[in-house]
């Protein structure tokens, strides 16, 4: 599966953009024969659908038909201490953050400076585990 990037996105609309403002201004052009009249309706055109696309698409922020609310879930990583956790557990939340979506990351030193009388048996760490 593939995610577009921004970049791409923003390349997309830019040659978009330009293959559109030609088609415009050729049709002016054959209808009318006039290049500098073409060319001003090419520019007017192009400002006139920038701004009214931004107007839509301000619009659409206030629709709630057809958005998905990403539902929330917990990502654990267990594992031994000095296994690698953490550093796994940071490039994992560098991935999620560029789908931005709301994040929150807890690492357990975090959650024992909340919960400190928390061992390290089995028995303690199932509590602890249910607990948060």
């Amino acid at each position: 599966m593939y995610r577009e990037t921004n970049k791409r996105s923003v390349a997309k609309g830019i040659s978009w953009r330009i293959f559109a403002t030609t088609t415009t201004i050729v049709i002016v052009y054959v209808f009318f024969g006039r290049l500098d009249l073409a060319i001003a309706a090419g520019i007017i055109e192009t400002l006139a659908k920038i701004a009214l696309y931004w107007a839509h698409e301000r619009a659409w922020v206030k629709v709630k038909w057809g958005r998905k609310k990403i539902e929330p879930f917990n990502l654990w990583f267990t594992g031994l201490p000095l296994s690698g956790k953490t550093t796994i557990a940071d490039a994992v939340f560098k991935e999620l953050e560029k789908l931005d979506i709301p994040l929150e990351r807890l690492d357990s030193k975090d959650i024992r400076e909340i919960a400190p009388n928390i061992g390290f048996t089995r028995e303690d760490r199932n509590r602890h585990m249910h607990r948060i």
